[in-house]
């Protein structure tokens, strides 16, 4: 059973992500990237709203991936 959405574990990551590397050395950027199989300018948003780098959207194709 899920207990929290791709969305909410992406900020939540982020955000530990965020508060480990502000102690010790320079921080470096996390790159999370989205998979799904939904396709649309809003889902594509909310995910980069969420903190993704990019959101690859099936069918995943060669050229997709290289793109990202």
């Amino acid at each position: 059973m899920l207990t929290m959405d791709g969305w909410e574990a992406t900020r939540l990551i982020l955000e530990r992500h965020d508060e480990r590397s502000s102690v010790g050395r320079g921080k470096k950027k996390l790159i999370i990237y989205g998979l799904t199989g939904h396709v649309g300018k809003e889902y594509r948003e909310k995910c980069l709203e969420a903190g993704m780098s990019d959101v690859l959207e099936k069918p995943i194709t060669i050229e997709k991936l290289r793109k990202i």
